[in-house]
């Protein structure tokens, strides 16, 4: 075999394995971005899964129910016809400060990994009276029951709006009940003492 020959088999040799080793870095860089794109893909998906998810109207007249689910469907049925005046009264049982409500929606979680789920209430409404004069901020103070289709209390609370004045208007102050089941609620809505 000639010199000049064995030096072209080595150039040759040379520029296969550049080309192998361009290969394998190609298919390394193609692999990375797979596990990137089903990593980002599977982060989105926890995301989702974790917001809440159907929502409705609480409604005296047509009770707007949730979409079925898998893990069951709620339905909250609000007792008071909208606007309701409420109030909050101190340990005299003096008026201190009267709000009308004027709109009640409710979103339900939607975790994946429990049959019970969250469900938040969001008021809305305007304050109409401050004993300190209308120029007082203070927040409205809406108490709430559950009951479920038993007529059994399952739940209460209080919903604080933001600070309002006299005429001012609050939209979709937050309120939650946990670990709800499934089924069909009925909620009532009070003043504050």
């Amino acid at each position: 075999m000639a010199k000049g020959q064995l030096s072209s088999d080595k150039k040759e040799r040379r520029e296969n394995e550049k080309i192998f080793k361009s290969i394998n870095n190609n298919r390394l860089s193609i692999m990375f971005i797979i596990i990137a794109v089903a990593f980002v893909s599977g982060f989105l998906e926890a995301i989702k899964n974790d917001t809440p998810h159907t929502s409705g109207d609480a409604s005296v007249s047509e009770p707007v129910k949730s979409d079925k689910k898998s893990n069951g469907d709620y339905e909250i049925i609000l007792q008071n016809e909208l606007p309701v005046s409420l109030s909050y009264a101190d340990y005299m049982g003096g008026i201190k400060t009267t709000w009308s409500v004027t709109d009640l929606r409710y979103e339900t979680t939607d975790y994946r990994y429990k049959k019970e789920q969250d469900v938040h209430f969001f008021f809305s409404g305007e304050k109409t009276y401050d004993i300190r004069g209308p120029g007082q901020g203070d927040s409205c103070r809406i108490s709430w029951q559950l009951f479920d289709a038993d007529g059994y209390v399952v739940d209460s609370g209080t919903c604080y709006s933001p600070n309002v004045r006299e005429g001012e208007k609050f939209k979709d102050a937050l309120s939650i009940s946990y670990n709800l089941a499934p089924g069909t609620y009925y909620i009532e809505l009070h003043s504050t003492n």
